[in-house]
């Protein structure tokens, strides 16, 4: 498996868009604008996680902090934005509850290394974003103006490219309807997940058997403990 750190759910989903990644994770609001992209944005949306809403701020340059004090102050000023993100979602519901429109700002969208880089320079007056941006934003001088805490929800979802989901690696459905094509008349489930070993049972055409549970100390992997000379020395069994 190849482990790739995009910072925002925008990347992973024109990623997969492009055929460059299989799955990813990000916030609720990169669904949105990829799926009116041609095509839908090629994902589907296959599990939700809770994270934390913390370090998605509003925050303002140096040069700006000790000048504006509230989001009304934004009128007129340049406003960095991670574009299709959470960002973008919470810095217009700021505007808006702070009685502006998106046009009463100059907003410039950005990625999040630009917006950091332009919040310390002072070449926009604030910037909406999160994680690291923010995070060494403030270290470097900037102020925060308003937390997203109350705004987001703090669901994550996880995407995966449509030739993913139909692959039967990971389609327990898709796993049976093989071996239900290839004659099979004993089902044997090995690792599977709660939730897949039931929609595996269901779509088998004959009894099914458990050999091997799932087990998240074997790092999801629990027959490598039959192959494994790291972890037949770990648990003890070499």
């Amino acid at each position: 498996m190849e482990f790739h750190n995009l910072r925002g759910g925008n990347l992973v989903l024109e990623a997969i868009a492009a055929g460059q990644l299989d799955a990813g994770c990000g916030s609720q609001i990169p669904p949105i604008f990829a799926s009116l992209a041609v095509g839908g944005g090629n994902f589907k949306i296959i599990a939700i996680r809770k994270g934390t809403t913390l370090n998605q701020e509003l925050i303002v340059s140096p040069q700006q902090k000790d000048k504006i004090k509230t989001v009304a102050d934004l009128k007129g000023k340049k406003v960095g934005y991670v574009k299709n993100t959470t960002a973008q979602y919470f810095l217009y519901k700021m505007l808006t509850e702070a009685g502006l429109a998106w046009n009463d700002i100059e907003a410039i969208p950005m990625s999040t290394s630009d917006g950091l880089s332009a919040i310390t320079t002072g070449d926009i007056d604030a910037l909406a974003s999160y994680d690291n941006a923010v995070i060494v934003g403030k270290a470097k001088g900037a102020a925060l103006l308003r937390s997203a805490e109350d705004i987001l929800s703090g669901d994550y979802y996880w995407y995966a490219a449509l030739d993913t989901i139909k692959d039967p690696m990971c389609n327990p459905k898709a796993q049976a309807q093989y071996l239900n094509e290839h004659g099979v008349e004993l089902f044997i489930s090995a690792g599977l997940c709660v939730g897949h070993d039931a929609l595996f049972s269901k779509a088998a055409n004959g009894p099914v058997t458990t050999l091997v549970v799932k087990d998240r100390v074997l790092g999801n992997n629990p027959m490598s403990v039959v192959y494994s000379g790291y972890w037949l020395k770990k648990l003890g069994l070499s």
